[in-house]
Formats: structure tokens, sequence, C-alpha cells
């Protein structure tokens, strides 16, 4: 292969830095191949005794690639397509054991230099058993698990007199002599209580020291361990064994720093596979690594804990919300040292320091004066934007598509306004006049404006229910019964036309149901489509991406696609069509989307259809996706802007949608209307498909329903999967981010 100019100039910049840096070029301009040739920049190729560098090329020492598990067959084809080789994969503690070898010097685990892949879950979670829970009915056998001796034992009934001497002075009993009996402490306590009982805080104290010595004291002067009844014994072989699990088990996975090394300790019952390679690896490489921007998750945490020399922390979003998201990412290709640095002046700890630093803060005046204290918040808009500037340029590497000096394709931005449909105009004006109360009685805008953007991409989701502050029984129904609304049908004309110019389409959308109304008509029409969200695995979610991506070769032209499952990292170029369905607050998620078949290597102008039910919070919701982003280009690009970035208002938000659907110019649609043209739209879908595959086989339909089976299904005679999400349960399936060797394809 050979590299492009631009590229040639950024590897050059990145090879630069001792540490590491932050590849943020936009996506669609080739980070994948960054995972395999910055290991190579910074430790170099292996080579032969006669100093020729081996074939399949090699880096010198151990590199790891981290990415999410629907990203390994797209990572393993580039380095079979580009490099000719393959990353070892690391699918567990047992598979890094047996690969790994002890270093008897340094105690460290090492590895043969190659490329080696996992995904953040596998480094981080799978694989950890959790620390057993304390068994009170057999104290002697959590005794024996926590390696607490009988000697312990006697020790703890020993020192009660120094641990409970405040309880022997309130109830006046002289410990290791006859008072000291179960009899005399009992009539102690009443007497005592009698005499205080206008003092209710001393008797509160008598009370709490009487529990406290009844379990230490024998009904004779007990001077040993032995002389306590079995009961008591019990009691205080629990008592002990349950004070070890509790410092035992709150320990666990806790990390603690020294600060005279900056080494990180960390105490481990069952090691992650992190803790098990956290010093074995000369090169980290994590794509999509926003995952890593918090500070408490077990991902983050997990991933940052790798000490390695030099880390290279690739995606396109580093600063996903706020500027405070970039903190750790920024400290983690700076060496991630636990006190500040000359390149990053900011520790470990040191994020609120960031904070407070670059972004604005707001005081809360009113709320100070009222409830007393200080209230303040961060703020979207950024200061000391110069002193930023030269605290990031050097971590980061950023490319923005228009300047890569190529001939890239262009992007095409087609707005289609649609008519709501009669009965979902219905359900959207429940909604906007029903009562949204919470639980302190003021109105819930965040509640009705999720009811509104539901409605708008699907009025007749299960998700639409009454509020229960609606008491006063809002006139009309909150879910439509029809699901098949004009936004739908415009959809499936759309995806007719592409189908009928030989191309292929991926459908985005923020919601599973109006993915699976678009599922249930493709399969009538017999359309083969793959159906990727959060309820497909990763790894299923890869195999199918792949075959997407084949184009016309992989036989499936049309991809619906969950919006948080599908925006970052994969690579459709020779796809140039998407359409924009139903929207969500995260601006850049659609901006990602649109990146998927936005690449430097597409062969034709991306067409991206942003679908707006007319009267709805979709026009606000959309032009989010153009607007948000100004902070984002700010921070990492240089652009001064002309007016600061705000946060968006929800009642502004609300009042704007009550004003657009008091103010709809289009008439509305009735839905059974769309329903008698169907079947027109039907016959010409499986034209279209046939067109596109080039079969001159007659039309076969299939009854419309929604599959109950999950996973694979064919369609027709051909042997190609439709891939859908599970229907037979409600709830959405568990994230299981294993990765692809793990899963059945």
């Amino acid at each position: 292969m050979k590299f492009r100019h631009y590229q040639r100039e950024d590897y050059s910049r990145m090879a630069i830095p001792d540490s590491g840096a932050i590849c943020a070029q936009d996506a669609g301009l080739g980070k994948g191949i960054w995972a395999y040739v910055y290991p190579l920049l910074k430790v170099g190729l292996l080579r032969d005794a006669a100093g020729v560098p081996v074939k399949p090329v090699c880096p010198r020492e151990p590199v790891l690639l981290v990415a999410s598990g629907d990203l390994h067959t797209q990572i393993l084809e580039e380095g079979r397509d580009k490099f000719k080789v393959r990353p070892t994969l690391l699918d567990s503690q047992q598979t890094f054991l047996r690969l790994s070898s002890l270093d008897p010097r340094t105690g460290r685990r090492t590895l043969p230099p190659g490329y080696y892949l996992t995904t953040y879950t596998e480094l981080t979670r799978n694989g950890v058993i959790p620390f057993p829970k304390f068994n009170h009915a057999d104290p002697s056998a959590a005794c024996a698990a926590l390696n607490v001796t009988e000697r312990e034992i006697e020790d703890y009934f020993t020192s009660r007199v120094t641990r409970l001497a405040k309880c022997y002075e309130l109830l006046e009993i002289r410990p290791n002599t006859p008072d000291e009996t179960a009899a005399h402490l009992h009539a102690q306590w009443l007497t005592l209580r009698k005499e205080y009982i206008r003092n209710e805080q001393r008797c509160k104290d008598l009370d709490d020291a009487y529990y406290d010595l009844k379990n230490f004291i024998a009904a004779r002067p007990a001077r040993e361990f032995n002389d306590l009844d079995p009961a008591q014994q019990r009691f205080l072989k629990a008592r002990l064994a349950r004070d070890a699990h509790e410092a035992a088990s709150q320990n666990v996975d806790r990390f603690r720093d020294d600060e005279t090394t900056g080494r990180t300790v960390k105490c481990v019952y069952s090691p992650s596979l992190a803790d098990l390679c956290c010093d074995t690896f000369a090169v980290l490489v994590g794509d999509e690594a926003v995952k890593i921007k918090s500070a408490t998750s077990h991902i983050g945490i997990g991933f940052r804990q790798i000490n390695a020399r030099h880390r290279m922390i690739m995606t396109a979003t580093p600063i996903k919300n706020r500027l405070p998201d970039i903190f750790f990412l920024a400290h983690t290709a700076a060496g991630g040292h636990y006190a500040a640095h000359p390149r990053f002046p900011f520790g470990r700890d040191g994020q609120e320091d960031f904070a407070g630093e670059f972004s604005i803060t707001e005081r809360n005046l009113s709320r100070e004066q009222e409830k007393g204290g200080r209230f303040v918040r961060r703020t979207p808009q950024v200061c000391n934007i110069h002193r930023l500037w030269k605290l990031l340029a050097p971590l980061i590497c950023r490319r923005r598509f228009e300047d890569c000096g190529e001939d890239v394709v262009k992007q095409v931005r087609h707005v289609i306004r649609v008519p709501m449909g009669l009965h979902q105009a219905a359900a959207y004006k429940f909604h906007i006049d029903a009562k949204y109360l919470d639980i302190n009685g003021r109105e819930a805008i965040g509640a009705r404006l999720q009811a509104l953007r539901i409605c708008a991409a699907n009025p007749a989701s299960a998700l639409l229910k009454r509020p229960e502050s609606d008491k006063d029984r809002t006139p009309g129904q909150p879910a439509s019964p029809h699901a098949y609304i004009p936004k739908v049908a415009a959809t499936l004309t759309l995806i007719a036309q592409i189908l009928e110019r030989g191309e292929q389409v991926v459908i985005f959308s923020a919601f599973h149901d109006s993915l699976d109304c678009l599922s249930a008509r493709l399969h009538e029409a017999g359309i083969r489509h793959v159906v990727l969200d959060s309820r497909v695995s990763p790894a299923k979610r890869g195999v199918a991406a792949a075959q997407f991506k084949r184009g016309p070769a992989g036989a499936i032209p049309v991809m619906l696609a969950g919006v948080e499952s599908m925006s970052e990292g994969h690579s459709f170029n020779l796809c140039n069509n998407a359409i924009l369905l139903a929207y969500s607050w995260a601006w850049d998620k659609f901006l990602q989307a649109i990146k998927r078949i936005l690449r430097l290597t597409s062969t034709k102008d991306v067409n991206v259809y942003s679908l707006l039910c007319d009267g709805t919070i979709d026009r606000r919701l959309e032009g989010n996706i153009m607007e948000k982003q100004d902070a984002t280009e700010l921070v990492l690009d240089g652009h001064l802007l002309g007016e600061d970035p705000h946060e968006v208002n929800l009642a502004e938000l609300l009042q704007s949608a009550r004003a657009d659907f008091a103010h709809m110019q289009s008439s509305l649609i009735d839905e059974r209307d769309l329903v008698k043209e169907w079947p027109t739209l039907r016959t010409r879908l499986a034209a279209a498909m046939r067109a596109w595959n080039n079969e001159p086989a007659a039309e076969t339909i299939i009854p419309l329903e929604c599959p109950s089976t999950p996973m694979l299904l064919t369609n027709g005679s051909a042997d190609l999967p439709i891939v859908l999400p599970d229907h037979r349960s409600s709830a959405p399936a568990d994230f299981d981010d294993l990765p692809l060797w793990q899963q059945a394809a």
C-alpha cells in the first residue's frame, strides 16, 4: 500500500512525542491504519539476525490493540489487506497466561513481539469473579475463608476492655471483676435508665452501651474467650469475620497511588486481564477510546492502568459533550503520570482543576440566598482558549475531512418534510396537553419532550403511556393504533428510489420500534436487510456489517441501524445513502453516523436524507446536529465563533415544539389511506430488489408480520441472512461486548 501525503505528514508529526498522542482525525480518513503504523514508528520493525525486517510486518515489542467487539472484523481486515498480518486475539485471562511467560528478573509477564487484540470489556471486566458475600449462617467457615485465626478471636475478646472502655464507664461496671456478669450488666442498665429517665440522650447512650457489652459478658465472670456461651462465641466470630470481610471487600478493585513513585497499586481478589498485562505491552492503542473518558468506570480505570511507554488514543470526537470529557484522554496520551508533568500540568486527580481552568462556571445567586451555601455549575463555554490550544495542540493530531488535500466526495443534504398522520397528530396533541408532573409537583419538561420525540418517530410505540400525574384524564389516547405513518411511507419510497439506482442505503434511528416497523414492511416486500442495534450482540453486528460493507457482492442493500450502536468505528465506503429517521438528543451521534458512509474511499457523492415530520420536535432535533458542534470546533480546530455556544434550554425547546404544532402548515394524512397504497409501493420495492440483484424471478409476497425468530432468517431463494433483533422479549438484550471468537456468527 502507498500512504497519502497527509498521512505521511500526520505520521511524522505523531512520531515525535515520546509518550503518546490523540488521533482525532475526522471519521473516514483512515484512523484504522494508525493502529498498525503508529507502533512501528515508536518501537520499530522486528528484524532477523541479518538486519532484514521479518515478513509479515511485525513490531519489535508487543502491541495491544483495544476496540469494541463489533469493530474486530474491520480491524482484522485492515491488517490482512494492508499489512498481511493478523493480530493475536486475547479473549480471556487464561489465553494471556498461556501465551505469556514470567520474567524471573522483573516478576512481569512477557509476550513475544507482535500485535494483540482485545475488547474494552474483555480487558477490564470479563472473567472477574466478584468477592464472595459474607456467610452469616456459618461464621467458622467465614473465618477460615478470610484467614481469621482462633488467636485473633481471643485477642478480639481480650481487647474489649480498651475498645469498650466508654461503655464500661457509662454502665459503671469494672471489667475483669465479679461485677462483670450478664445479670449485673442488666441490673445496672435498668437502674441507670430509671435515674436518667428525663434525659433522652443519656438513655440512648446507655442503650447503645448495653447492647455493645451484652455479647461480651457471660452469665458468670468470664476472663477468657472459652468462658463465653456458644451463642456469644458465634457472635464474636461472626463480628470479627464480618469486619474482616468489609475491610477486604471495600479494598477489592480499589487503586492506591504511591506519591513517591507515582505507581498505582491495586488490591485484587480475581484479576482482570488488565491486572495481568498492565506491564506487558510497549504500545497501547485504543480505538473509539472515548469510552475511557469517565473517571470512575471500570473500563476507563482498567484501560488507564496499562503502563505502556507509548499510547495512541483514537477518536474523532474527543469532546463528546463538554470540555472535561477530553481530560482523561489527554492525560493518558501524555503518559498517565500520577502528578503534574511538564507535558500535561494536571495530575491524575486534576479533572476538576482542568475544568475550573478552562470552563466557564455559573453561580446561582438566587438559590444561594434561598438555601445558603454555594451553587455552581459548569457550562459548555470555554475560556483561556489560547492557553488551552497550547496545552492540547502537541497532544492532538487533528485533521478535518475537507483539509486532507485529496479529492473527496461531496455530502449532499436533502431535507424532506412529511406531514403528520391523522391519528399521529391526535397522539402528539395528547402529550402536549397532558399533565406531566415530577414528584415535587413541578412540570416534568424532560418527560414531555421525550414523549413528543417518540411520538414523532413512532406514535404506536409501547413507550407512549398516559402519565401517572394526568389525573384530570386529558381526552384522547397516548398512542396511535397505526405504526405505518407518512414518515415510514416516505422512507420506503426513498428506499425504492435508491434500489432502483442500484445503490445501498443505511437508515439511522434512535428508537428500536421505528426500525422494527420498517423491517416488517421490508420483510413483506422481500427486501434483504439487516437490523443492527443494541439488541444484537457486537459480534453479530460486526459479521453482518462486514457483509453489508462488501456492497453488491454482499447482496444486502439495506441496513437499519441503531444510532447508538452503529455510529462509530464502521466504514461503509460503497454505500452512499443515509436516511436519518428518528432523532436523539445527542447531536454528535448523527454526525458520526453520517461519517460511516462519508469516507475518503467513497466512490460516489453521499446523499443524506433528513426526514422531518412537520409540526413536531423533529425540526429542532435535526437542527442540533449542525449547531452544537461549535464548541468542539473551537477547541480542536481553532475556529473562532461569532457567539458562544449555549446548552439547549428545555423550556425553550418545549415552547418551540408547541408553536410548531400550533402553526403546522401541512394537512394531515389518514393512516388508513396509506395502508391502501401499500400494495403498490410493495410491488415497486419488490421490483427494485429484483433489479438491484439482477434477478428476473417473479415477486414473492411474504405475509406482513414481525418475525418472532431471532437473528438469522432467509428470504426467498437467496441463501443470505436477514439479521433481526429478538422480538420474543419486550426488554432489550443485555449489551454483550464479548469478542467475535467467543460468539457464533
